[in-house]
């Protein structure tokens, strides 16, 4: 469930981007008067603002999970498919969603 939702967040990311290019009713003027403040205030794009307003907090969310219960299988041989499986499914994530850090964390962690 929370791995559809992850999805969704990253499908609606997309979406908002489509739909923010959409609505710019002049295509010579390439910037809005917002979007060029913004610009000079921070150094990301619209891009990562929308992907970290919707996608970072379930993707955080599905980390803290597999790590959660990661952790908790580890001492108990009698789930040893549950915590492999997992474990996969903790490696699908981190390729899906380009995550070097919680891949380090994850390899670490299988140690």
């Amino acid at each position: 469930l929370a791995e559809s939702r992850a999805e969704a967040a990253a499908t609606k990311a997309i979406a908002a981007e489509k739909a923010a290019a959409e609505r710019v009713q002049d295509l010579e003027a390439e910037a809005t008067p917002e979007s060029i403040m913004m610009s000079t205030m921070t150094e990301e794009s619209e891009k990562e603002r929308t992907d970290r307003e919707l996608l970072v907090p379930w993707l955080k969310f599905l980390w803290e999970t597999y790590r959660s219960v990661l952790d908790i299988l580890r001492s108990n041989s009698k789930l040893e498919i549950v915590y492999h499986k997992t474990a996969e499914r903790a490696f699908t994530f981190c390729g899906k969603f380009k995550r070097k850090t919680e891949f380090r964390r994850l390899c670490e962690m299988l140690r």
